[in-house]
C-alpha cells in the first residue's frame, strides 16, 4: 500500500525538493506522510512545510482549496490573504487559481496582510467566504490555511465535515483546474475602511513600545495607534520587518518565555510606560508593564471591564469568554448588568454562539477574549483582532494614567470587588490519546461531566476547575487550573495551584515527555 501511495504522490507533487525529500525518508516515516486526511484544528489547517499529504505543500493547498471550492455555492467571491511566513504569498496565488479554475471569484490581497483585516475584507466586500494563509504564532516551519464562511467567521461543522469529505476525494495536483481569469486584486481602500471602523478619541500621552515579532503588525498596528493620537511609539528595530525565519525569537509566540525581551529591554533604556505585541499575524495581544508580561486573563479582564464601562446594560450588550479562561468575566458582567456567555475553545466556537444569541435575544456584542492572548473589542471583525485589542489596551492604560492610577492598582479593585481568580496553565508533549485517556482518571479531583471529546473538567478545593484538552494547533496536551478565593488568599491559591500541577504530573508521569 505504502509503494502505491508513494507512487501517486511522486506523479502529483510538482516540487523537486519534496519529491526527494520523501525518497529519504524511512518506511515508517513515509507511510505516515502519506495519509490523506486534513482535519479542521482550533484555526483551520496548519502543518510542517514538507513532503506528503500530510504536510503544508503546494499538492495539500491545492487539494484544501479544491475542497472548499466544492463546497461553495457556483460562483462564490472570496477573499484570500497571506502573511509573511514561507511560502505563504505562493499558497494564497495557488488558492486564488484553484478557485479561479472552479469557476469562483478570487479576491487577492495585493499585499501583506494581518488575518483580522482578511476577516474584515469578507464582510465590507460581501463575499462568500474568506481563506488566510497563516499558522499565527506556529513555529517557522509551520504554515497553515484558515477558512471563514460568508459572516466573517471562521468555520464550523457542519460546514467544516463537509468540506473535509471534499477534500478527501480531491483529485490529484495536476487534474485540479487552475485560472488566473477569475483573479481581482483588492485594494487598500479595503483597508482603509478597516481602519475607519476604530475609535480616535484623544487620549492621555504614554509612551509605548511596539514589536510585530517579525510578523505583519508594523504596517497595522503603529497606524491604528497614530491615527487615535498615540504618538510616542517606539519599534523594535530588530523585529520591524516580516521575516519567516523570526530569527529573535526561538517561537514567534508572545506567550512563550523570552519572547519579549527585546521589547521589554528597549522599554527600560527608554523608560517606555507600555510594552504593546502582536503575533506574526497580528491576532493577538501581549502587553508588559514595568518589566512584568501580563496574562492573557488579566488583559481579558481589563479590556473586558474598561469596554463595559463604556456602555449602559441597556444596550443589550453580549460580552463572551470560553471555558479555558478566568470565570471572573462572568462575575463582573453579572453586577454590571451585561449578558455574558462561555462557550467552547476557539473564537470559531465563540463566533457561532456569538450569532445565535444576537439572533435569539436580539443582543450585541460588545467583547470577547481567549486566555491564548486573542480578544475581540467589537462586532466588525468576527475573530480575535490584534491591532484593534491592541489599540483598546492603549486607551485604557492612557485613561488609568490620566488617573494616577496604574494597572496593577486596578487589577488590585477589581480583585478587591469580584475575589480573586487566580489561574495557572501548563501543557505537555507526548502520545496524546496515551495522556488523555490516563487524564481520565486522575485522582484526588472529581471528575466533572465531560463538556465535548476529549475535553475533561475536574474540579477541587477552593472552586478549582481544571480543564484538560488537546491543543488545536500544536501536538501537545493543554491543562487550564483556576482557584478562586478573598485577596488575602492570593499567595496560597498560587501555592495550591503548584500543587495541583505537580499531583498532574505525577499521575500522569510516564506517560509524557
Amino acid at each position: 500500500m505504502t509503494t502505491a501511495l508513494l507512487q501517486r504522490y511522486l506523479h502529483e507533487e510538482p516540487d523537486t525538493l519534496y519529491r526527494e525529500q520523501i525518497l529519504g525518508l524511512s518506511l515508517v516515516e513515509q507511510e505516515k506522510r502519506l495519509i490523506r486526511s486534513w482535519r479542521f484544528g482550533t484555526a483551520g489547517f496548519r502543518a510542517p512545510m514538507q513532503a506528503g499529504y500530510t504536510g503544508m505543500n503546494r499538492v495539500s493547498v491545492a487539494q484544501i482549496a479544491y475542497g472548499l471550492g466544492r463546497h461553495l455555492a457556483p460562483q462564490s467571491s472570496v477573499v484570500i490573504g497571506y502573511d509573511g511566513r514561507h511560502h505563504s504569498q505562493e499558497y494564497a496565488t495557488l488558492v486564488a487559481q484553484v478557485l479561479s479554475g472552479m469557476g469562483h471569484q478570487s479576491l487577492l490581497f495585493d499585499r501583506l496582510v494581518a488575518t483580522p483585516v482578511c476577516a474584515f475584507a469578507i464582510l465590507n466586500l460581501q463575499a462568500q467566504a474568506g481563506v488566510m494563509i497563516t499558522a499565527s504564532h506556529n513555529p517557522p516551519e509551520d504554515n497553515g490555511i484558515k477558512i471563514y464562511g460568508a459572516n466573517g467567521a471562521q468555520l464550523v461543522a457542519p460546514d467544516t465535515h463537509c468540506i473535509e469529505s471534499q477534500i478527501d476525494a480531491a483529485p490529484s495536483y495536476f487534474e485540479i483546474e487552475k485560472s488566473e481569469t477569475g483573479i481581482q486584486a483588492i485594494s487598500s481602500s479595503v483597508i482603509d475602511a478597516y481602519f475607519e471602523t476604530l475609535p480616535s478619541a484623544s487620549v492621555y500621552p504614554i509612551s509605548i513600545v511596539y514589536t510585530p515579532m517579525h510578523g505583519v503588525g508594523a504596517s497595522f498596528t503603529p497606524r491604528a495607534l497614530q491615527q487615535a493620537g498615540f504618538t510616542s511609539i517606539a519599534s523594535v528595530l530588530e523585529q520591524e520587518k516580516p521575516d519567516g525565519d523570526f530569527p529573535t525569537v526561538r517561537f514567534p509566540n508572545p506567550e512563550e518565555p523570552g519572547a519579549l525581551d527585546l521589547a521589554l529591554a528597549l522599554a527600560h533604556e527608554i523608560k517606555a510606560d507600555l510594552v504593546l505585541a502582536n503575533d506574526p499575524d497580528a491576532d493577538r495581544l501581549a502587553v508588559a508593564i514595568d518589566g512584568t508580561v501580563l496574562s492573557g486573563n488579566q488583559i481579558g479582564i481589563l479590556l473586558g471591564d474598561y469596554l463595559m464601562g463604556q456602555h449602559s446594560p441597556s444596550e443589550k450588550l453580549l460580552v463572551m469568554t470560553t471555558l479555558v479562561s478566568s470565570r471572573m468575566l462572568s462575575k463582573i458582567a453579572q453586577k454590571r448588568g451585561f449578558r455574558y456567555a462561555e462557550t467552547l475553545t476557539g473564537f470559531a466556537n465563540m463566533a457561532k454562539c456569538c450569532f445565535e444569541l444576537e439572533a435569539k435575544e436580539s443582543l450585541r456584542f460588545l467583547f470577547g477574549y481567549e486566555e491564548a492572548l486573542g480578544y475581540a473589542v467589537n462586532d466588525r471583525v468576527r475573530d480575535k483582532d490584534g491591532i484593534s485589542a491592541t489599540l483598546a489596551f492603549a486607551q485604557l492604560f492612557s485613561a488609568l494614567k490620566s488617573q494616577n492610577k496604574t494597572v496593577w492598582q486596578k487589577l488590585e479593585e477589581l480583585e478587591s470587588e469580584f475575589g480573586v481568580y487566580q489561574t495557572h496553565a501548563w501543557s505537555i508533549k507526548g502520545e496524546l490519546s496515551v495522556i488523555l485517556d490516563r487524564a481520565q482518571r486522575l485522582e484526588g479531583f472529581k471528575r466533572e461531566e465531560d463538556l465535548a471529546p476529549g475535553l475533561l473538567a475536574y474540579s477541587g478545593e477552593h472552586d478549582l476547575r481544571l480543564i484538560i484538552r488537546p491543543s488545536g494547533t500544536e501536538p501537545k496536551i493543554k491543562f487550564y487550573a483556576e482557584a478562586i478565593g478573598r485577596p488575602e488568599q492570593k499567595e496560597m491559591l498560587a501555592t495550591y495551584l503548584q500543587n495541583v500541577e505537580r499531583k498532574v504530573r505525577t499521575c500522569l508521569s510516564g506517560f509524557c515527555s
